[in-house]
């Protein structure tokens, strides 16, 4: 994720991406509720995508460091509400931790199991306890929501394996990552003012 990977984005690719996938989905014959809140989501990224040059900058300002690269609840083996091992090592290498960190809260945290608020008090308890062992930098702290945000525009084939396959399982997989999106988005300025409280 260092500056090959991030001058790799191009903007009009996704943009014309974007654009087939809602040609695609209107050539579909998906349910009209299930069709309106693909065409919305889609063009959200698209929203997204006249945005990813400002999320980029802000990779120039963050820690990279060592970490396991795949870091969610799946690597985790538990005991007694205590962690005992993290497996799967096979992506580790240097990343930006402000993604790290994000990435395991979104997926792993029991507030998103329906998507309906940001609950700031344990993102602030979540960061709290992880600088107890890792400093963090102010920057580190402001970029967090924006540089997760850069991540999941990354990923373009929102919805475009469903439309073509009618699997249920996709559109909820698509479904659920575009509302974490969303949430992220409309509380981005609140989570960056609120975690560099924290320092």
């Amino acid at each position: 994720m260092g500056k090959d990977w991030l001058l790799k984005y191009n903007k009009n690719e996704y943009k014309q991406f974007y654009n087939e996938t809602l040609l695609k989905l209107k050539d579909s014959n998906v349910e009209q509720k299930t069709y309106e809140k693909i065409e919305t989501d889609i063009e959200f990224r698209l929203l997204i995508n006249e945005k990813m040059d400002e999320y980029q900058s802000y990779f120039d300002k963050i820690t990279y460091t060592s970490s396991h690269g795949d870091y969610i609840y799946s690597q985790l083996i538990c005991e007694d509400n205590q962690i005992k091992r993290i497996i799967d090592f096979s992506y580790a290498h240097s990343v930006p931790i402000s993604l790290e960190l994000m990435r395991f809260f979104t997926l792993s945290s029991n507030s998103f199991l329906e998507i309906n608020e940001m609950n700031f008090d344990l993102l602030k308890a979540y960061i709290s306890a992880y600088l107890s062992y890792f400093p963090l930098s102010r920057d580190d702290l402001r970029c967090m929501p924006y540089v997760y945000l850069y991540y999941m525009g990354r990923n373009k084939f929102l919805y475009r394996e469903f439309i073509q396959n009618n699997n249920n399982d996709l559109f909820n997989i698509s479904s659920w990552r575009s509302d974490i999106c969303q949430l992220i988005y409309n509380n981005a300025e609140n989570i960056s003012n609120q975690l560099i409280r924290l320092l």
